[in-house]
């Protein structure tokens, strides 16, 4: 219930009188997904060789690009760790 007075409505009990609210009681469900998950056609991983050398190929490109590459703060050391 609110009251009204000159267009400014708030509650007629205030907030700090009003008992305090439970948590609901009843758990909360997710609906039926409408299309199942694709995960036939999600592309393979690489394999652990293949990402070391990615990786490599970045950290190349980067220290090439980077003559300066800074401190050896936790964020350098391991990353080229």
């Amino acid at each position: 219930m609110f009251t009204c007075v000159d267009d400014a409505c708030r509650p007629a009990v205030p907030r700090s009188r009003l008992p305090p609210r439970s948590a609901p009681t009843t758990p909360a469900q997710a609906a039926p997904a409408a299309v199942p998950p694709r995960l036939g056609d999600a592309p393979p991983l690489p394999s652990r060789s293949e990402a070391i050398a990615v990786l490599g190929r970045v950290a190349d490109l980067w220290i090439a690009a980077h003559p300066d590459p800074g401190d050896n703060g936790w964020a350098n050391a391991t990353f080229f760790g």
